[in-house]
């Protein structure tokens, strides 16, 4: 990325989102003597990640997101005087981590999580005379003391014992450090302990989380945590999971998995060795997609007559399998009432079908990840159906019965046609007692209509009107009614 710039000084790739940086990625830049990485996303610092600045004096990765370091992150850096790693993540200082750092002078963790440093972490940086644990109190704009600053949480225990020698043996004095744990020895300085009361609880791990549920192109985070120094190997479906950006776990016990797919779903193990034990824990990552309905959102049903069967399909895709449920005027349908079954793919069957069971039906596919839903409009044609018997006798009256069906705009309840829109509701009922309307009758139905804003739009939709009648004619005896 960087050739044929052998004589560039100083590298200036502060506040981006940088996440990863591979191996060996600045090789070539010889003559480079500062090198500021602060303010990315950094999450991890890969072995040999700056091999190659034989020229380096000063490397800030300060308020990144960095977990871990691995063994040999800064070979190849003869020359380093200053690293900066504060306000990061990093719990855990590995043996091997500044290996050959020997002109190293200034080293900064405050603002991190260190609970333990690895015996010898330290025992190539022979020229370290300045190790800040904590910010300098300038920095934190505080009268307390050193001790009192929330810094880094290290733990007074066993594995503890080398650095206090470490510390008083240097010959300059490089900085404090404070017990942050166990309580009874939390605030004392860590040269200041004794070498009795560096104790070692049981060993005891956890992994978190248990389960991860994630969509798909997310990144999966597990961390395997114990209660002392150990060497972690993660395993998914009886094989070993080596580092590459898809899958990279950290010594630390931090695992990542980025841009995941379904096929990333399982159950991963953490095996932790320690040096007095071997522990296993388990975490298990759902990797779904949310539910999408196939096809048209909405959907115009008309049934041609009353008493037919209807099936309403509602295609999905999804994963996990999405389960489908199914609402008529806002209430959940169940399965396996009288006209209304629920098919094993999810479909449903509405059986004997009139003009009370029209309206709107939604049908909603749902998984962990989310819900998709179909609007049905269904609706049941009119129809007419004459009361005069074909032997009607001269000077009797037919009447004709009409249903008015709901339109898209409106919804069936009780048998009526209920609008939000300001307007009267109209519903199914009888013709009129009476063969003739009279012209202000008919007027009135008209004008009630035009203020209506649905009116003729919505009756023309469902293909029928709403004066259905017959007209005054008196059929012969025993003539058909036309």
């Amino acid at each position: 990325m960087f050739g044929g710039l052998p004589l560039l000084h100083t590298l200036l790739l502060q506040e981006n989102k940088i996440q990863w940086i591979e191996p060996y990625a600045f090789q070539g830049l010889t003559a480079l003597q500062r090198l500021y990485l602060f303010r990315n996303e950094i999450f991890y610092v890969q072995e040999r990640t700056f091999f190659g600045l034989f020229a380096l004096v000063e490397l800030n990765l300060g308020v990144n997101k960095i977990e871990g370091l691995a063994k040999d992150a800064f070979l190849g850096l003869p020359r380093l005087v200053s690293l900066q790693l504060n306000s990061n993540f990093i719990n855990t200082i590995r043996f091997g981590t500044f290996a050959k750092l020997r002109s190293l002078y200034r080293l900064v963790l405050y603002f991190n999580k260190v609970t333990r440093v690895e015996k010898g972490a330290f025992d190539d940086c022979k020229r370290l005379g300045s190790l800040l644990w904590y910010p300098p109190l300038t920095l934190v704009k505080s009268s307390r003391t050193l001790k009192e600053i929330p810094s880094n949480d290290f733990k007074c225990d066993c594995q503890a014992v080398w650095l206090k020698q470490w510390l008083t043996q240097k010959t300059s004095k490089v900085g404090s450090i404070f017990c942050n744990g166990p309580a009874t020895l939390k605030g004392r300085n860590v040269t200041e302990v004794d070498d009795e009361h560096f104790t070692c609880a049981p060993i005891f791990m956890a992994i978190e989380p248990k389960l991860t549920l994630l969509k798909s192109g997310k990144t999966a985070q597990i961390r395997c945590n114990v209660n002392a120094l150990a060497e972690y190997t993660w395993i998914k479906n009886g094989s070993v999971l080596t580092n590459q950006f898809k899958t990279f776990q950290t010594n630390t016990g931090a695992l990542f998995v980025h841009n995941v797919t379904e096929a990333d779903s399982g159950e991963y193990i953490c095996l932790v060795k320690t040096e007095n034990a071997t522990l296993a824990g388990s975490s298990i990552v759902k990797v779904g997609v949310q539910p999408s309905i196939i096809g048209n959102k909405e959907e115009i049903v008309d049934v041609q007559k009353e008493n037919e069967n209807v099936v309403l399909i509602c295609p999905n895709e999804g994963f996990p399998k999405p389960l489908v449920f199914w609402h008529y005027a806002g209430k959940l349908i169940q399965d396996g009432s009288e006209d209304r079954f629920i098919g094993f793919d999810g479909r449903l069957i509405l059986t004997k079908m009139t003009a009370k069971n029209a309206g709107v039906y939604v049908c909603t596919a749902n998984n962990e990840f989310g819900m998709d839903k179909k609007t049905f409009y269904l609706r049941v044609s009119a129809e007419k159906e004459s009361y005069c018997e074909p032997t009607c006798a001269t000077g009797y009256e037919c009447k004709m019965k009409y249903t008015c069906q709901c339109s898209k705009e409106r919804a069936l309840n009780d048998g009526m046609c209920s609008s939000t829109v300001e307007g009267r509701s109209f519903g199914s009922g009888d013709g009129p007692e009476n063969n003739e309307i009279g012209d202000n009758e008919a007027n009135d139905v008209d004008d009630d209509f035009d203020n209506d804003e649905f009116s003729r739009k919505s009756f023309t939709d469902v293909s029928h009107s709403i004066m259905t009648t017959t007209s005054s004619t008196t059929p012969k005896r025993g003539g058909p009614v036309v």
